[in-house]
This record gives structure tokens, C-alpha cells and sequence, in this order.
């Protein structure tokens, strides 16, 4: 898997199954407004004697509260369902096949490289199974200077940072995917809520 279908998984994981966490709060909400409605007319009757202008009045807020409490609720939904899709990519990524995330590495490390070279380092795990044999990948691709795997090791969860000199480029998965959230969460969230209203999608 190459990172150009990174979106597609994300995007995938959106139209599969994190659609239902926004049923369940439209449902939550319905039944707010449901509540709200009954509370309303009960105050509404009770008030009566008071004029209709305050049982209008007192009825208006009530409903305002209950459409605030209510787009609150979709917008926590749609919070959630992002994180699940980007988790679900994060996942998929991990686990890639061996040889496939091989080649996702040497390539990564070559563009990141260029013609500077530098030291490549990798979580615990990675540098133990994978790496040798990424950066070899990423030499064969380099036309100048190399790079080198480093001793020491990173916390995270894959992907890779290269020292060169002063310079540290973070290629990490979690970095990787934090990149992409601007230009990927619209998409996801027209995939998993359609035409959402302007307010909440300014909030992402």
C-alpha cells in the first residue's frame, strides 16, 4: 500500500461503518427534541393563564435549546467517526504486508533523502525486522549520497525520521496521517455526513 491510498482506506472505513455512530446520536437528538416538545406544551398549558406571548416566548427558547443540544450532539458524532476513520487507516497501515511496507518505506526514505542522504531511524521493531532492508531498497533508488540505519530507535507506531545533519524530517505514520487531515477530513466528512451545515464544518 502506497500512501496516495491512504484516502482511499480512510475513505472506505467512513462509508462502511462509521455512519452509524451519526444514527445514533440523530436518534438521541430526535428523542431530545421529542422530550423538549412534550416539556413545551406541558409549560405551555400550565402557562397559559400568564398570556400567550410568554408561553410563546418560553416555547421558542425551549425548542432553540433543544436544536443547540441536538446539532451538538451530530457534531460529537461526526468527531468520532473521523477519529474511527483515520484509526481504521492507521491500522491498515500497521498491518501491511511485509514486502509491501518494504516498499512503502525505501520509497518514502529516497524522496525524503534525495541527494542529501542522512541516517534513517525506525521504532524498535521496524529497525529489527524491516529496516536494513528498507534503506537498501532506498540506496538502490538514491543516485548520490546514501543513507545509513541508525542505532538508536523512535517512539511511534511505524514510518521513519531522517537526521541529516541538522536537519530531522518526521516520515512517521502518525506524522504521515496528521499531514493529510486538512485536505482528507473534508472528504471523509461529506462521505459520512452530506452537505453538513457551514457552522460545524468550520469546527473540524
Amino acid at each position: 500500500m502506497g500512501i496516495e491510498n491512504i484516502t482511499a482506506v480512510i475513505l472506505g472505513e467512513a462509508t462502511d461503518s462509521a455512519g452509524r455512530v451519526l444514527e445514533k446520536a440523530r436518534e438521541t437528538a430526535e428523542e431530545i427534541m421529542e422530550q423538549t416538545e412534550k416539556t413545551v406544551l406541558e409549560l405551555t398549558e400550565s402557562s397559559f393563564q400568564k398570556g400567550e406571548r410568554d408561553a410563546a416566548a418560553l416555547k421558542e427558547r425551549k425548542l432553540s435549546i433543544a436544536e443547540l443540544d441536538g446539532r451538538k450532539l451530530r457534531l460529537g458524532a461526526r468527531h468520532r467517526a473521523i477519529a474511527k476513520c483515520f484509526g481504521a487507516a492507521m491500522e491498515s497501515l500497521e498491518n501491511m504486508d511485509e514486502a509491501d511496507y518494504i516498499d512503502f518505506l525505501g520509497k518514502k526514505i529516497s524522496q525524503a533523502a534525495g541527494n542529501g542522504g542522512g541516517v534513517v531511524l525506525f521504532n524498535e521493531k521496524d529497525q529489527k525486522t524491516v529496516g536494513s532492508r528498507a534503506v537498501d531498497l532506498a540506496n538502490a533508488l538514491l543516485d548520490d549520497r546514501q543513507v545509513s540505519l541508525g542505532a538508536e530507535t523512535i517512539s511511534a507506531r511505524g514510518g521513519f525520521i531522517l537526521r541529516a545533519g541538522n536537519l530531522e524530517i518526521n516520515s512517521t505514520l502518525e506524522a504521515m496521517l496528521e499531514s493529510m487531515k486538512e485536505d482528507v477530513i473534508p472528504q471523509v466528512a461529506a462521505a459520512l455526513f452530506p452537505q453538513p451545515e457551514e457552522s460545524e464544518r468550520r469546527s473540524f
